[in-house]
């Protein structure tokens, strides 16, 4: 019976070893990015208002290759043969947008840029007045 268990307990282990060889061996060839996007929000006077924001985005991948970045759908720059970039560039939004970095038209990461108002849209613009 002793040497059921030794022979169990090595089986295991060499099932583990394997397993954690196969983990490790696939980590290193999956391509590991880095997104950063600044600012994180951009704030308005008013709900609905354009907001403008000096936008710098910085990405990072160990793997090189075709890299495209795109604001909800609009495409912000690509890159060819490259792994990392930086992109500096004014913005105007008035919602939430989604900072995506692709590779080969696969979202790779996200990063979304809060949309925030000091003051709540008004339902009627038109200035109210009377002459007596």
């Amino acid at each position: 019976m002793m040497t059921l268990i030794t022979h169990t307990t090595i089986k295991a282990g060499l099932v583990c070893i394997a397993i954690l060889s196969h983990s490790n061996t696939h980590a290193a060839n999956e391509p590991n990015q880095q997104l950063s996007v600044s600012p994180k929000q951009c704030t308005t006077l008013e709900q609905g208002q354009d907001c403008y924001i000096d936008l710098t985005i910085n990405w990072q991948a160990n793997i090189t290759g075709n890299y495209c970045l795109y604001a909800n759908t609009q495409r912000l720059q690509c890159w060819h043969n490259k792994n990392q970039g930086t992109l500096n560039q004014e913005f105007i939004m008035n919602e939430p947008t989604q900072i995506r970095l692709e590779q080969n038209q696969i979202m790779l990461q996200q990063v979304t840029i809060k949309y925030a108002w000091l003051y709540k849209r008004r339902v009627n613009k038109a200035v109210k007045w009377r002459m007596f």
